[in-house]
């Protein structure tokens, strides 16, 4: 399973969105290997413009397995946000909780956001990161 990310999924949905990024999740909705979680879906659904696009991801989001959070991914979560900050960094919350999913679970995450680089390199070499390039 690849846990896609919430910068893929919004590109994803951009109607000039970039082609690489289109055809990959295309492939992993196919094969059926595309997942998310509740930070990802809460971050579209917050962002939703209009009631045509939140009715976009829903779909889009509904052919995917779901990961729900349990206690276990909030505790590797705030063990990793513990790491980072001995380290010197810092990352979003939400990019905390999506790595501690793909940690557990255990999936890659599909990702335009450098911050999942940061966490690997900084806290979880562990974690496996497919870094795409997005739309400019």
């Amino acid at each position: 399973m690849i846990l896609v990310d919430t910068s893929v999924w919004v590109d994803f949905l951009r109607r000039k969105g970039s082609e690489a990024v289109k055809d990959r999740v295309s492939a992993l909705l196919s094969s059926r290997e595309a997942c998310c979680t509740c930070p990802v879906s809460f971050e579209l659904e917050l962002g939703a413009r209009s009631p045509a696009e939140l009715r976009a991801i829903e779909v889009v989001l509904g052919v995917c397995p779901f990961i729900p959070l349990e206690k276990r991914h909030w505790v590797v979560a705030s063990g990793l946000g513990r790491s980072l900050r001995t380290a010197g960094a810092a990352v979003p919350h939400g990019d905390l909780l999506v790595a501690a999913v793909a940690l557990e679970e255990p999936c890659a995450v599909l990702t335009l956001d450098r911050h999942f680089i940061q966490i690997r390199q900084k806290a979880a070499p562990k974690l496996e990161v497919e870094l795409l390039e997005g739309s400019k």
